[in-house]
């Protein structure tokens, strides 16, 4: 008897404590994210926007508002199980491939609205999805389209890109030099010589989605070289970059490519701030 009172009062207490950490969770939501991160005991912050952060029963996902104050929570336990959603529901089957390209329109009728929407990226307006597999699925959109898409998993810290791969351009394509700021602007059809050389820099670089901390240079469409149907714009203030405009992805240039990108501008009248 005295056994049976002992398990009654043990899972009792284990119904209160779950309860506890409802009740806790739900509390979060109104708090400044600086409080919240207290008040849950972080052990370290993985990721940021939206913020995610390791705890002791396994992570905890936070979504905030402009003002910076807690109105989504997410948990997943250790063993990648999602066990909280509050003010949000994590998404079930996505499959990021398929993105690529759509409107937000399309987008937003088939997923919902984004879970968390970010503050304008340095070229890309971002706002992103989490799933239920725990993976943060960032969204990268230009001309209200969905350019790429760059996932995170909590669990792996692996990374995952949409559309892969490198740069592929057609041999002997024609190259449209572009410099649309300012008068007079300037659009020419480089020669064949001119063209070889653009494609060959470009061609079969490896794309990438993050912008370096350190990186701060601009990409703009009104100064960059037109191979087929995309722009592809190096950066600015001779910074040794490039990017393939319409899907936001960029590659590197070594200072030697760098150089050539600029002496052919040079010898059409264009230089690159």
């Amino acid at each position: 008897m005295k056994r049976y009172i002992l398990v009654l009062l043990l899972a009792v207490l284990a119904v209160m404590c779950f309860a506890c950490g409802q009740e806790s969770d739900t509390t979060l939501v109104g708090m400044k994210r600086s409080n919240a991160q207290k008040t849950v005991n972080a052990l370290d912050r993985l990721y940021f926007d939206p913020y995610v952060w390791r705890v002791e029963d396994g992570f905890l996902v936070i979504g905030t508002d402009d003002s910076d104050t807690v109105r989504s929570v997410a948990r997943f336990s250790k063993e990648g199980e999602l066990t909280k959603e509050i003010n949000m529901t994590a998404l079930k089957d996505a499959d990021p491939s398929q993105w690529v390209g759509r409107s937000t329109q399309e987008l937003y009728a088939q997923l919902g609205q984004p879970h968390y929407e970010h503050s304008a990226a340095l070229y890309r307006q971002t706002v992103s999805y989490l799933t239920e597999k725990g993976k943060i699925c960032y969204i990268y959109l230009l001309d209200d389209r969905v350019s790429h898409v760059r996932v995170y998993d909590l669990f792996s810290d692996e990374t995952a890109l949409y559309p892969s791969g490198r740069v592929q351009l057609e041999q002997g394509a024609p190259v449209t030099l572009i410099s649309s700021r300012g008068e007079p602007g300037v659009e020419v059809q480089l020669s064949a010589a001119e063209a070889e050389q653009i494609l060959a820099i470009f061609n079969g670089k490896e794309r990438y989605s993050d912008i370096p901390a350190e990186l701060m240079c601009g990409f703009y469409d009104y100064f960059a070289f037109r191979i087929g149907d995309r722009l592809y714009c190096p950066a600015l203030d001779g910074c040794c970059d490039a990017m393939e405009y319409d899907t936001g992805l960029l590659f590197d240039l070594s200072q030697e490519e760098r150089d050539t990108i600029d002496t052919i501008c040079a010898a059409h009248g264009v230089q690159f701030p």
